[in-house]
């Protein structure tokens, strides 16, 4: 396998960037996700890796070797798109082993490395069946056993599941990270699914506009967001965003929201700030740790079995709240949310990056 190293990546077209200033290293058997809502610059990233898009500054690096004028057949990577791409008139057998064909691999070694990916895959049942007669998981398990059969130095992934069911999804991405480990290969996974990228990677890069935001293994991205937009943009539901005021208390520092006051347990730099808060910090009954309580109006309630997700309407906007399946709740009703000590993070209202935490 190989690590993989993106130095100030850049692609342009004209005055507008694309893709701008990637700084990421990827390790020897690392699975790195990039996430990012549409259009953020991940998959045009991923082609500059697989030598798909045109690069205008920085470099490519795999396994310590400048690959920028390099053919995309000589990078001896493997990629996995979301269309699948097999050839409708060859049968499972032939998909696998059409590149090693074109490579002039013996063919007693191609047979070896088809049967073994077969195995691996649970395709031996399907060999002499066209993709036509496939489901799309197995379909998709054919795409991905093309490119084991390959044995390349790193495997590129973009949005392989996107056209897949709910819980062939799922499937999957216990196929994929089961395969990730039984390979220990170096693997770059693009998706805007945030349940993959937080179930499947050994680390998260989350893009925005074509810039890197964070980069992080996804607990601690999602527990330690260095900005707003990555806060906003992790956990389902994201982490409430709300306009608030750190006023100078003694010893300590107050949080105002509208009429609300929080007594926090530390100082902090007075000023305007962005207080984020996730909906699983919130509370109906105070606890020892609270730190006091924000009232609104119970404007959604969303049952979704084990937890309740609701949602309250304050002066300052919306706060939502992930509680027990058991609590009673009333569509218009005034409700008090507790906050943990211990939970608040504070973003910059004009660069939104994070400032402090308590």
């Amino acid at each position: 396998m190989a690590t993989v190293e993106l130095k100030g990546l850049g692609q342009r077209f004209g005055a507008s960037a694309v893709v701008e200033g990637v700084d990421l290293s990827i390790a020897d058997g690392e699975f790195m996700v990039l996430l990012g809502p549409s259009g953020c610059g991940k998959s045009t990233t991923l082609r500059m890796i697989a030598g798909l898009e045109t690069i205008s500054e920085g470099e490519v690096m795999i396994d310590g070797r400048k690959v920028n004028d390099v053919a995309a057949k000589d990078r001896d990577i493997a990629m996995v798109f979301q269309s699948y791409a097999l050839y409708p008139h060859m049968n499972v057998r032939d998909n696998l082993a059409f590149g090693l064909r074109r490579r002039r691999i013996s063919p007693a070694e191609i047979e070896r490395r088809v049967a073994k990916a077969a195995l691996s895959l649970g395709l031996e049942p399907y060999l002499e069946r066209r993709p036509s007669a496939l489901s799309g998981g197995q379909r998709q398990r054919v795409a991905v056993g093309r490119a084991i059969v390959r044995d390349p130095k790193v495997f590129l992934f973009d949005e392989p599941l996107s056209n897949l069911d709910a819980s062939l999804r799922v499937n999957m991405r216990g196929e994929l990270s089961t395969l990730h480990q039984r390979l220990a290969a170096t693997m770059i996974y693009v998706t805007h699914d945030q349940v993959e990228a937080m179930t499947m990677g050994s680390r998260i890069c989350i893009m925005k506009d074509g810039h890197v935001m964070q980069v992080g293994a996804p607990m601690a991205v999602y527990r330690e967001p260095q900005n707003a937009f990555v806060a906003g943009f992790l956990g389902s539901p994201p982490m409430n965003l709300i306009p608030a005021e750190i006023i100078a208390a003694g010893e300590r520092s107050e949080l105002r929201i509208a009429e609300t006051r929080l007594r926090l347990e530390t100082a902090l730099k007075p000023g305007a700030v962005t207080l984020g808060i996730r909906p699983e910090e919130l509370a109906l009954d105070a606890g020892a740790t609270s730190l006091g309580a924000i009232t609104g109006t119970v404007s959604s309630i969303e049952q979704l079995g084990a937890e309740t997700i609701v949602t309250l309407t304050l002066p300052e906007g919306l706060i939502r709240a992930r509680l027990d399946n058991r609590c009673k709740l009333t569509l218009g009703e005034p409700l008090a949310l507790h906050v943990e000590a211990g939970t608040l993070h504070f973003f910059d209202r004009a660069t939104g990056q994070l400032v402090g935490r308590a």
